[in-house]
């Protein structure tokens, strides 16, 4: 997975950040980075323009801001100490467009209710507007690391344990299936025959929940899943799907080649769920997996939310490929025809072709 910065302060960093944002971009898109956030100190000023030349680079922008946290209230003017002690750094990103207004809504009292020096907030805007928000501990000026110089272990744990509410929020956002995924990037991406074809790459948190459902979905699969069919499936490749192709080509003198065209483009997401909850029983789990499916996808600067398909690049996306072709394969099994599928290709003998061909098997 490629490194992303997610602390990066620019020119509207006072004192502090030079990177002009452009150049900033253009640096970004040289080492080949796939995302980039920025985090100024107690301002959004740049979001606007990072946002836009992040998309037209084609670099996924992570919009979040470094502020300044006062230790008591944020209405509190010298209670909280002298100097560092009168407020520390917390970078907080926005996971979704709730966070994004989250985090406007939090920056922007800092300087309304908090400013005493700099924009300061607090813990209960922090908690008030957590939604759709992610926090990181922040530099050595962070509460946890100045603890921690300081050699104040248990305030370093309790600071952290505060923190640790971010994650928890999240997991009871799964839970009570109020989980929205972040856009996606697409890219296009040359096929071998011409034309091209979209892939996309999800962010980090994503990509980990795609893997999650991918280990707990495929053992229940394994076993339903026809013998004939090799894609994407652990253990089965192009070689065993070869030495079947061969065994068959043995007997038959001819076979049909049937190719799906679009297949994962084109994947009923209804269908796909009545699919799911045969295999899994489990109507949760069936809605928070079209949840992922109906992440939003950013291509050529636009963001849409796909009412079809799958997102080619996703981890779970070949498995549920697998799943919504399950009863084409039952149906040529049931009827008698001897096929191979690798990948979205079909193989029948042309004997079983000619003589079913008004059964749809092609020819």
């Amino acid at each position: 997975m490629a490194f992303t910065h997610l602390h990066v302060h620019t020119e509207y960093s006072l004192l502090d950040g030079s990177c002009k944002i452009k150049e900033l971009i253009d640096r970004a898109k040289e080492l080949g980075m796939q995302s980039l956030a920025i985090t100024d100190h107690g301002v959004m000023y740049g979001v606007i323009d990072f946002y836009k030349a992040a998309v037209n680079a084609g670099i996924k922008p992570i919009i979040g801001c470094e502020v300044y946290v006062a230790p008591e209230s944020r209405f509190d003017r010298e209670a909280g100490g002298q100097g560092d002690d009168r407020y520390y750094h917390l970078v907080l990103l926005a996971e979704n467009d709730t966070g994004y207004h989250n985090l406007m809504k939090i920056v922007s009292r800092g300087f309304t209710e908090g400013y005493y020096y700099k924009p300061r907030v607090d813990k209960e805007l922090l908690e008030k507007y957590h939604e759709g928000i992610i926090a990181l501990s922040a530099c050595l000026a962070g509460e946890v690391a100045r603890y921690l110089q300081r050699g104040m272990y248990e305030d370093a744990k309790a600071a952290a344990l505060w923190l640790e509410i971010n994650g928890k929020r999240f997991c009871k956002d799964i839970l009570t299936m109020n989980y929205e995924p972040m856009p996606a990037v697409a890219f296009a991406s040359a096929k071998r025959g011409g034309g091209y074809r979209k892939l996309a790459k999800l962010t980090a948190l994503d990509a980990v929940l795609h893997y999650a459902v991918l280990d707990a979905l495929t053992p229940l699969c394994e076993d339903l899943f026809s013998e004939f069919s090799y894609a994407y499936r652990p253990g089965r490749g192009l070689s065993q799907a070869v030495s079947r192709y061969c065994e068959l080509g043995s007997k038959y003198r001819y076979a049909a080649k049937l190719d799906p065209k679009g297949c994962f483009d084109n994947i009923n997401h209804d269908r796909l769920k009545a699919k799911l909850l045969t295999i899994t029983n489990d109507p949760a789990l069936c809605s928070f997996i079209l949840c992922l499916v109906k992440a939003p996808v950013l291509f050529d600067g636009e963001s849409e939310r796909p009412l079809k398909g799958l997102v080619q690049g996703a981890p779970l996306s070949p498995l549920l490929c697998n799943i919504y072709l399950d009863n084409m394969d039952k149906f040529l099994e049931n009827i008698g025809v001897p096929f191979v599928r690798y990948a979205l290709e079909i193989n029948p003998p042309p004997r079983f072709a000619e003589a079913n061909a008004t059964a749809g098997i092609g020819s």
